[in-house]
């Protein structure tokens, strides 16, 4: 896999010290992409178009100085999250020091710049700000999760509210059609529990409550007690659930966690298949014979097992299978078209596959149904 190179941006209105920082950079362990710009209002354009991981720049320029660059940066929301490091012969006193921290740079180092410690600080700042990044990023799924199981949350427990009170104003006149919606409330709750168990589950993954455990588990036997599981929502679905997997095909898994991502799939595909079709699921060893890269050879050498699952409803288009493969988009159109679904299942898949180093991949068409695959290690022989 290509590792992109960091960027920075070094700002100097002397071209002499900017040569110098450049050197010192370029003899650094780490390759970097070096961005140059000879004043603070240069390096502020560069900066809000290029968007550099670190920036370091001089204190003492004509027109915009190193210190209002700074606050710039930090008051415009598309770089305030840039780590700058300030750089000064002048200003080199401690309350100067104190006057750039206070704007926002996050370190400070003293001209002449001496080679490791500058390349010492380049790669400790840098260090720094991935992992603020990926704290941010990890939030903004956290985020993005919440809202979208409280929006989902709101309108079955409103839907629910909505039906029992039609069910109260009709009980003593029309009984059949309290039956009926006796089976829809019961429904609804049931769609409300299943998003907090969902909850639950990933909240589980995400703050990785749940450890990974690998062990030897025997996928159809696994599979048939998810179906036993499942048998009520089958029927209710009016959907069969068919099964093509060897009894002795055996997996290196996290019973647990597959157990989820399976009980996930088979429940999307209930929801998602009409009436009197059937939901598949299937498993083989991989590669098949005939799956060769473009040199001819088989394109996975470890002993692995291929398993998906497979609807007939309504299917996706294609655009929507690419976001969700691409950046986990969670909402799904409803089975009739007509309304949204939260696909948090997806989600929560797609979290427990990773930590097995594997991926869900999604494959669809309007109205052709939805496949859903991925890989698991193959078991050893004779493991129990």
């Amino acid at each position: 896999m290509m590792v992109t190179k960091p960027t920075l941006l070094i700002v100097d209105n002397e071209v002499h010290n900017l040569e110098v920082m450049v050197e010192i950079l370029e003899q650094s362990p780490v390759s970097y992409r070096i961005l140059r710009a000879n004043s603070g209002e240069t390096g502020l354009h560069l900066a809000r178009h290029r968007l550099p991981d670190l920036v370091i720049t001089d204190w003492d320029m004509p027109n915009m100085n190193g210190l209002e660059l700074v606050r710039a940066l930090k008051a415009d929301p598309l770089t305030s999250l840039i780590p700058v490091i300030m750089c000064s012969g002048v200003m080199t006193r401690s309350e100067n020091l104190q006057q750039a921290l206070e704007a926002g740079a996050v370190d400070y180092v003293r001209k002449p710049v001496d080679p490791l410690e500058l390349q010492a600080r380049v790669h400790s700042m840098l260090e720094l700000s991935r992992s603020y990044q990926e704290i941010r990023r990890l939030s903004a799924r956290k985020d993005e999760m919440f809202a979208t199981v409280s929006h989902s949350l709101l309108t079955s427990v409103g839907n629910l509210h909505t039906m029992l009170g039609l069910l109260r104003e009709i009980w003593s006149h029309e009984h059949e059609q309290a039956v009926a919606l006796i089976q829809q409330s019961n429904t609804k709750a049931q769609q409300a529990l299943e998003l907090l168990k969902n909850l639950l589950a990933w909240s589980r993954c995400y703050f990785e409550a749940y450890p990974y455990q690998p062990q030897t588990v025997n996928l159809l036997a696994l599979v048939q007690s998810l179906i036993a599981e499942l048998s009520d929502l089958s029927a209710e679905r009016k959907v069969l659930i068919e099964t093509h997997i060897s009894s002795e095909l055996k997996v290196l898994a996290d019973v647990d966690m597959l157990q989820q991502i399976l009980r996930q799939l088979i429940v999307n595909g209930l929801n998602f298949t009409p009436p009197n079709q059937k939901v598949t699921i299937q498993a083989e060893l991989y590669p098949a014979k005939d799956e060769f890269d473009q040199d001819g050879q088989v394109e996975y050498f470890a002993p692995s097992v291929w398993i998906q699952v497979r609807d007939t409803g309504c299917g996706m288009p294609a655009d929507l299978i690419k976001r969700l493969n691409q950046d986990g988009s969670i909402f799904l159109p409803g089975p009739t078209g007509s309304h949204q679904t939260a696909g948090i299942g997806l989600k929560i898949v797609t979290e427990l596959l990773a930590r097995h180093h594997s991926r869900l991949e999604l494959d669809s068409a309007s109205e052709q149904g939805t496949y859903a695959s991925f890989v698991l290690p193959r078991a050893k022989k004779g493991a129990a």
